[in-house]
């Protein structure tokens, strides 16, 4: 697997994970709601935890516990 695909594939569970545990902007409170997923959602945030991964993956850490 090249370091493109296997970044590709971090970034994927991040933003997975992501929108799992963020709530829905149909929630009330929508505005706020709305404001959290466009911070965290928007592209260009997932450099921190692909190298997170990306670290862990290289000392041997299992991923769930990273």
């Amino acid at each position: 697997m090249s370091i493109a695909q296997t970044l590709e594939g971090f970034q994927f569970q991040v933003d997975n994970a992501l929108k799992q545990n963020l709530p829905a902007a149909e929630h009330h409170p929508t505005r706020l709601h709305t404001a959290m997923r466009y911070a965290v959602l928007s592209p260009g945030k997932r450099v921190r935890p692909v190298l997170v991964y990306a670290t862990g993956q290289a000392f041997g850490t299992p991923l769930i516990e990273l």
